[in-house]
């Protein structure tokens, strides 16, 4: 899975930005829920590209249907950090947490807009 480099940052003075980080949360949300289904899969096929020899992975991961991105990241993955099952758990929780952190964000978006409103005069 490429992940994207943040060259268009979201300010708060943004008159966009709360779409924007709509957006955002929306994007990461799939993305947690496609690690999850990938991970889930890896289980369910018994899958531990540790104990499967390389030239047997591409094989071993047909049944996942994941697209080339993803399985250069977990090829990778098992390269680097020695886990072959899947994505690495700190990748939920990283996700998990900037879920978390965007939507907070958000909220005080939304309450400082709600606070900039003025009220309606009567004529």
């Amino acid at each position: 899975m490429t992940y994207p480099r943040n060259d268009n940052p979201i300010y708060a003075d943004d008159p966009n930005a709360i779409p924007k980080l709509e957006a955002k949360i929306a994007r990461l949300e799939a993305q947690r829920n496609r690690i999850i289904e990938v991970n889930a899969g890896f289980r369910k096929h018994r899958i531990d590209l540790l104990k499967i020899a390389p030239a047997d992975w591409n094989s071993r991961l047909e049944p996942l249907n994941l697209n080339p991105d993803e399985i250069e990241y977990i090829k990778g993955s098992v390269r680097v950090i020695r886990f072959g099952r899947g994505y690495a758990p700190f990748h939920i929780t990283n996700l998990t947490s900037n879920i978390k952190r965007q939507r907070k964000r958000l909220s005080g978006l939304r309450k400082r807009l709600d606070g900039l409103k003025l009220p309606a005069f009567a004529t």
